[in-house]
């Protein structure tokens, strides 16, 4: 077995040696890493406090995942929270191709908490993003700069689809306003998409042969290839066999910015579908905040050193498709950087 430091093929993105897992957002633990020189590996496998071994599915040439970007990357999502103790050893194992193994463990505790509805996200003593939120896909991590600011961040070069970290409980139902601060540092490809998540429940649950990318989630985010914001719900959204997306529930749109709606639309037509004049520009800092209550959904977004807007988008008597799951974070196709993140009831 290698030791926690060794060079391996192996590499966690949301585990590390000694380090907290947080897991009250969701009840499925995901693991998220990657294997190093994947054309040598003939299969991965994990064992979890001494039980069984289990398989890992990881993207090959021979296995494609929408959620998984890069060759090697991998996410294990047959870990539920109630498996986890107050401290554990995960291993993961792969099997090279001609023969041979490597292993890799990792001891860390894990924690639900008893954490009030009430979320703040809080930095200033955190080096790991699991010590704050639950990653769901994705390469985050904790960032700063030699001011002392830290965030939350996913860079250019781990961009990818439905970049997902989950905070604070899997229990809110409905009365509570979600605001976040944030950067897009760069746009990687179209169609792309920022914002915020509610009401979020696990994908469906793979068995370690592939990764289902089937989801249910409230979305209040901006979004390249609709007017600009959007509040939509999904509910087991998948294609059928005909390909058609089933689940999905588009409640309101709207423009953030008319004009370069208009110019991107303009752009799209002559230059082609990549990014450019989006209404939500890399290197500014936004705020956005989503209001849920039963009676309306409503979505702000604004350049931080304005004055607060009125919402843009306004869902009134919206319909109640999920009853409640977690709040969180949706970086799809861009490097991004999470400075604030709140949820607030009342």
């Amino acid at each position: 077995m290698t030791t926690p430091g060794a060079e391996t093929r192996i590499e966690l993105f949301n585990v590390a040696e000694g380090v907290l897992v947080y897991t009250g957002a969701q009840r499925i633990v995901n693991v998220v890493g990657r294997v190093r020189e994947p054309d040598s590996v003939e299969s991965l496998g994990y064992s979890l406090n001494g039980g069984p071994e289990r398989p890992v599915f990881f993207k090959s040439a021979d296995a494609t995942s929408q959620r998984l970007t890069h060759f090697g990357d991998f996410n294990i999502d047959t870990i539920d929270r109630e498996q986890l103790r107050v401290d554990n050893t995960l291993v993961v194992t792969a099997m090279l191709r001609g023969g041979g193994r490597e292993e890799r463990a990792w001891h860390f505790p894990a924690a639900n908490g008893d954490s009030p509805p009430d979320f703040r996200l809080a930095l200033h003593d955190v080096e790991h993003p699991q010590q704050v939120g639950q990653v769901v896909d994705g390469r985050w991590r904790v960032a700063g700069d030699a001011t002392g600011d830290r965030w939350l961040e996913i860079a250019e070069e781990h961009s990818g689809l439905d970049r997902i970290i989950l905070f604070g409980r899997d229990d809110l139902g409905t009365g509570y306003t979600i605001r976040a601060r944030l950067m897009i540092t760069s746009w990687v490809g179209t169609p792309h998409n920022i914002g915020l998540l509610f009401k979020w429940n696990p994908h469906l649950q793979g068995d370690g042969t592939h990764l289902p990318s089937q989801w249910s989630t409230g979305l209040g985010y901006y979004y390249s290839h609709c007017p600009g914001l959007r509040i939509r719900y999904g509910v087991d959204v998948h294609m059928n066999a005909e390909g058609q997306k089933m689940g999905d529930h588009v409640l309101a749109e709207a423009p953030l910015s008319h004009w370069r709606y208009w110019a991107r639309r303009v752009g799209r037509r002559f230059l082609g579908d990549r990014p450019g004049l989006e209404q939500v520009a890399p290197g500014v800092t936004y705020y956005f905040e989503l209001r849920i209550e039963e009676g309306v959904h409503a979505l702000t977004v604004w350049k931080a050193g304005r004055r607060k807007p009125r919402p843009r988008v306004v869902v009134d008597s919206p319909p109640q498709l999920l009853d409640r799951g977690a709040a969180g974070i949706i970086a799809h196709r861009c490097g991004v950087r999470v400075f604030d993140f709140a949820v607030e009831t009342g």
